[in-house]
C-alpha cells in the first residue's frame, strides 16, 4: 500500500529558507513519478528546477507551471484535474511567502 499523503505548509519571509524547503521537497519527489511545480512565476518555478537539476543530473516527470498557468490549464481543461493524469502527483506550491507541498 503506498504511503498517504503529507501536507506540509512553511510560512516565513525568508525567500532562501523557502527556496532550500521547495528544493528539498522537490528532491524527495524526483524518481517517485511526475511531480508538478508550481512557482509565483513560470521563471521562479524554472530556476527552482534548473538548481535541482544541477544537483540531480538529469530529471524526468517535472512538470513547472506559474500559479496563473496553472489556473488557466485547469479551467480550459477542467477534465484534467480531476482525471488519472495527476493521480498521484507530488505538487509543490512555491508563492511569495509560504511553500506548501501535497
Amino acid at each position: 500500500m503506498p504511503p498517504s499523503p503529507r501536507i506540509s505548509i512553511l510560512t516565513t519571509p525568508a525567500a532562501h529558507t523557502r527556496i532550500e524547503v521547495a528544493a528539498e521537497a522537490l528532491r524527495r519527489g524526483l524518481g517517485r513519478g511526475a511531480v508538478l511545480l508550481v512557482g509565483e512565476t513560470r521563471e521562479a518555478a524554472d530556476d527552482l528546477a534548473r538548481d535541482v537539476a544541477a544537483d540531480a543530473g538529469a530529471t524526468f516527470g517535472l512538470h513547472r507551471f506559474s500559479l496563473r498557468q496553472l489556473a488557466s490549464l485547469c479551467m480550459t481543461y477542467t477534465h484534467l484535474c480531476t482525471s488519472a493524469c495527476l493521480a498521484g502527483t507530488k505538487v509543490g506550491i512555491v508563492s511569495s511567502d509560504e511553500v506548501v507541498t501535497l
